[in-house]
């Protein structure tokens, strides 16, 4: 490997590593603004919609990670696009709604 292909890599690590702590404090922060969502545990109750919510959430999320392991992809390609470009797609999903 090149030393630029290194620098590189380390520079997308990086960048990854800053969007993952980033969404990680967003999440965080539904402590502070839902505190009854940590009391009424409502997604651990059989049959209530917070509980399907929960559940589809994991789906998505494991799918997401399958697909990049079997990919062989260095990061998924929503962290390779940048926040206007995914600001884009989002807003193609909504019209589409």
């Amino acid at each position: 490997m090149t030393k630029n292909k290194k620098k590189s890599d380390e520079s997308e690590r990086q960048r990854v590593l800053a969007y993952l702590k980033a969404q990680v404090a967003k999440c965080g922060a539904l402590r502070r603004d839902h505190p009854e969502m940590f009391k009424e545990q409502k997604h651990l109750q059989e049959g209530t919609p917070e509980r399907a919510y929960w559940h589809y959430g994991r789906l998505i999320g494991m799918r997401d990670a399958l697909r990049f392991v079997e990919s062989g992809d260095s990061y998924p390609r929503t962290l390779r696009l940048s926040a206007s470009q995914i600001a884009a797609l989002r807003e193609r999903r909504i019209r589409k709604r």
